[in-house]
């Protein structure tokens, strides 16, 4: 019994001192893991933001997640630990257990309310913020801005299609300098496809022939018409064209005083313009 007693004293002695042990080392981890989360959480922040140098790419933002996952998951075991100690002082009649877990829960009902209510009103707002007044401003600001597409592009059709009428009929009085002079009647057209800004000018044939062409600085492919488009030319009715996805605008126009021949006009719009149009289309 003698010898039984010591060594059994000798054991309480290193649990109870083991358990203090342990508690140091979770006391220390604690503040610790708790710094840990509030940089990682304000790091993941500050790139996801695009407020850091460090773009956000996949491998970047899984980092991110990863470490936040290894914080949250030290913490939740810290938290398990010390309910743990609560649950195990209580059980064992340690005194103050009772009131430690009650302050203890008055904390984290103190804690989470603030943050259930931010929440909640965040939900509200947002909800609030999408009412149907306010889908109807968006609704309306989509509707003004298609109309805005569609009234600059008839602007720009007509505009075309007066000065390709314009060109046409200076062009039929140029006849005769055509059959006699054709560099001169090729520097007069030069001259009036600079002056209103074409892009492309050419006279073609139904079967896709080139009798003259002009371009500007930076020449556009000719892009042979339907066959209905020539038709509706011939008939003199107005043929308004939109090529490379409302970047481009061509008019045809028939030219009555050579045989089988159509003014081919193209002139591009400004880049915004454009931008806009695609964005919009």
């Amino acid at each position: 019994m003698n010898d039984t007693q010591p060594g059994e004293e000798r054991a309480a002695a290193t649990a109870a001192t083991a358990e203090p042990r342990g508690r140091r080392v979770i006391s220390r981890l604690a503040p610790i893991t708790v710094t840990l989360a509030l940089v990682s959480a304000f790091a993941t922040f500050l790139v996801l933001a695009g407020f850091s140098p460090i773009v956000p790419k996949s491998a970047v933002v899984l980092d991110l997640f990863l470490a936040n996952a290894i914080i949250i998951l030290v913490l939740l075991a810290l938290i398990a630990f010390e309910g743990f100690n609560l649950i195990a002082a209580r059980r064992a009649g340690a005194a103050g257990a009772r009131l430690h877990i009650r302050i203890v829960a008055l904390f984290s009902v103190v804690a989470a309310v603030p943050a259930l209510i931010i929440a909640i009103v965040a939900s509200i707002t947002l909800e609030r913020g999408l009412t149907p007044a306010f889908l109807q401003d968006v609704r309306g600001y989509i509707l003004r801005t298609a109309d805005a597409v569609k009234s600059y592009r008839e602007t720009q059709c007509e505009t075309l299609l007066r000065e390709a009428n314009l060109t046409a009929s200076d062009l039929d009085r140029s006849k005769p300098i055509f059959a006699s002079d054709r560099t001169m009647f090729h520097d007069y057209l030069a001259s009036r496809a600079r002056f209103l800004g074409f892009t492309t000018t050419a006279m073609i044939k139904r079967d896709g022939e080139i009798v003259e062409r002009v371009d500007a600085a930076t020449p556009l492919r000719v892009v042979q018409p339907e066959p209905t488009d020539f038709d509706d030319a011939q008939r003199r009715e107005p043929v308004c064209l939109e090529l490379e996805q409302g970047r481009t605008f061509v008019a045809l126009r028939v030219l009555p005083a050579f045989e089988d021949v159509f003014l081919y006009i193209a002139r591009r719009v400004a880049p915004f313009a454009s931008a806009d149009l695609s964005d919009s289309a």
